[in-house]
């Protein structure tokens, strides 16, 4: 399960900033943050890293544009033109996030969160991988049904979808109005993460319906 370090969060904002969904409040202003809030965090998609890979989340700030993004830590990381944070995970550790967002007004707001570094935490899918794997990222599972749903052992873990065509056990929920839905329990894996610099495809023929999701590493079904 998620380790106790990914509950250790803190969200700051400064003159004119205010949090959408803030651990204690927020001052007035019209910046906001949607993304990361405390429910997402809770999750641990931002809270926790596979050694060695590059970590990417979204950050979602409302602001007068543009939108400055400085990175006080860790080092050598950096946010993109789409809001993406990303640097490389160390092999081991805590990294402790720091970053200062500025629109255009002057409104400031801080986000600082700590990540933990762990393997045990992620498990990986290769299409192209033999059958056996133990779902590490030497030997990986070779399919989503390996993993999800409810397979023991995977609960709360986040899993890395290698690049290729994956397909999707046939239990997808009954479609609400035209849309079919995934539905992820308790029991089952916290969610899919495309491995980074990889396109993976999750493939899915429901009723005769062709469904198919694509999975960016900055995005995650969950």
């Amino acid at each position: 399960m998620i380790p106790t370090v990914a509950t250790d969060i803190q969200m700051r904002c400064g003159a004119g900033g205010v949090l959408e969904h803030p651990p204690g409040g927020g001052g007035a202003g019209n910046m906001r943050v949607i993304q990361p809030t405390t429910r997402s965090m809770s999750a641990g998609r931002y809270t926790v890293a596979y050694p060695g890979i590059e970590y990417s989340v979204p950050l979602a700030v409302v602001g007068k544009l543009p939108l400055t993004y400085t990175v006080n830590s860790p080092a050598g990381g950096s946010v993109d033109s789409k809001g993406v944070l990303r640097f490389i995970a160390p092999t081991s550790g805590i990294v402790d996030v720091d970053i200062d967002i500025v629109d255009a007004d002057g409104a400031t707001v801080n986000l600082a969160w700590s990540v933990s570094v762990d393997a045990a935490q992620f498990l990986f899918i290769d299409p192209a991988a033999a059958t056996g794997g133990d779902g590490t990222i030497n030997a990986p599972y070779q399919q989503i049904a390996d993993v999800w749903p409810g397979n023991a052992g995977t609960a709360g873990k986040f899993v890395y979808l290698r690049g290729g065509t994956h397909q999707m056990p046939d239990t997808l929920d009954v479609p609400y109005r035209g849309t079919y839905h995934i539905t992820i329990g308790t029991a089952d894996v916290e969610g899919f993460i495309g491995y980074p610099g990889e396109s993976a495809v999750i493939d899915q023929l429901v009723a005769g319906k062709h469904v198919t999701f694509r999975v960016f590493s900055r995005f995650f079904i969950g």
